[in-house]
């Protein structure tokens, strides 16, 4: 799903659209035309609900990205939460493959008009509290969000599923969702990538300016990776997000975990890193609220896997309201998510709690690097 929509065709990219209002869009592969009344939709992904075509403008759940054009103005819409990040190029022209200093978050739309003058518009965040949320209803609110998610994006695929195992806690909790609602899918044990006109040119920028694709699984054939991105981050397990609320319900990661502790070799390998920010963030912040906010914020920008020509990713866990459950939970449960991925291995239990034997702590060895 990545893009460049400005006055010129962009030599990195494989597909090309030229618009009614003069302007062009360059792309990846995958993309599809739709017509709605005087306006043209260019748009690439999926909606959780329905068809792309029925969703344009209305912010559902998925990973999608649309341009929606008249003769005057190139509008981009997307899903509840933007998958990847937006960059204005000498004021003029906007992508998601090459980094600049003006860069559009989370928080805005942005509308390119025949004049050359790129709007943009605030978008609505949630308005946080202090409350707390027993355990119970923490994995309960969870596991039928992750059910809901499952359920209708499985309703209205109809491309093959892969899913590549790592023997993390989030693949594993990907495994225990997807056995739940379908056995057709294939698990791969291999990194494939098929070098398509666009990855050619372009994969050395992508790799050298996105992490997550570093490592990537793409097919040539329309096809569906099942994903854990985000996973780490909106379960509150990332080298940021597990120590802020925590540390400011007054409970200190680093002398709660112990050597036994499926998170222990990532922690240790990651708080000298980032406990320092996180002090200054709570330094300057007063409340839980506050914090949360904040964390809303910061998250919302965390850009991690959008679609890769033909390839689609289905990313459940990119759902902010799985975020602010969790932001919600008891400091306790927050201690044991931070140490062991406690909510994850209940809501693996919920389901397939054989599962759990699969998941090796191998896979949090090593991290500082990457």
């Amino acid at each position: 799903m990545f893009f460049s929509l400005g006055w010129t065709k962009h030599k990195q990219f494989s597909h090309y659209y030229d618009l009614p209002n003069g302007m062009i869009l360059s792309t990846d592969s995958g993309w599809k035309i739709f017509k709605d009344k005087d306006q043209t939709i260019i748009a690439k992904g999926y909606a959780n609900t329905s068809s792309l075509d029925q969703v344009i403008q209305s912010s559902s759940k998925g990973n999608y990205c649309a341009w929606i054009v008249d003769d005057n103005n190139a509008s981009l819409d997307h899903d509840t939460v933007r998958s990847f990040p937006l960059y204005v190029h000498n004021d003029n022209s906007i992508t998601n493959l090459m980094p600049s200093e003006k860069q559009v978050w989370a928080d805005k739309k942005v509308t390119i008009n025949k004049k050359n003058k790129i709007l943009q518009v605030d978008i609505n965040t949630p308005i946080f509290d202090g409350r707390i949320l027993d355990d119970k209803t923490v994995v309960n609110t969870i596991d039928q969000t992750l059910c809901e998610t499952f359920e209708k994006f499985l309703t209205q695929n109809t491309k093959p599923l892969k899913l590549f195992l790592t023997d993390g806690i989030d693949t594993t909790t990907l495994w225990c969702y997807l056995d739940l609602f379908t056995k057709n899918y294939e698990i791969v044990d291999y990194e494939y990538v098929k070098y398509t006109d666009f990855w050619r040119k372009s994969k050395q920028i992508a790799k050298a300016n996105f992490w997550g694709y570093r490592f990537i699984h793409m097919w040539e054939d329309p096809t569906v990776l099942i994903t854990g991105a985000l996973g780490d981050e909106f379960f509150l397990r990332g080298p940021a997000t597990m120590f802020i609320l925590p540390t400011k319900h007054g409970i200190d990661i680093k002398n709660t975990i112990i050597p036994a502790d499926y998170m222990y070799t990532y922690v240790m390998h990651t708080i000298d890193d980032y406990m320092p920010n996180t002090l200054d963030v709570l330094s300057r912040i007063d409340t839980v609220a506050e914090i949360k906010q904040y964390m809303y914020n910061i998250l919302s920008n965390d850009h991690q896997h959008w679609h890769l020509d033909n390839t689609l990713t289905f990313t459940p866990f990119k759902d902010l309201t799985i975020l602010e459950t969790i932001m919600s939970a008891d400091p306790s449960l927050l201690a044991q998510q931070a140490k062991h991925a406690e909510i994850n291995r209940q809501l693996i239990c919920l389901h397939d709690p054989d599962k759990l034997n699969t998941i090796s702590p191998q896979k949090n060895n090593g991290m500082k690097n990457i």
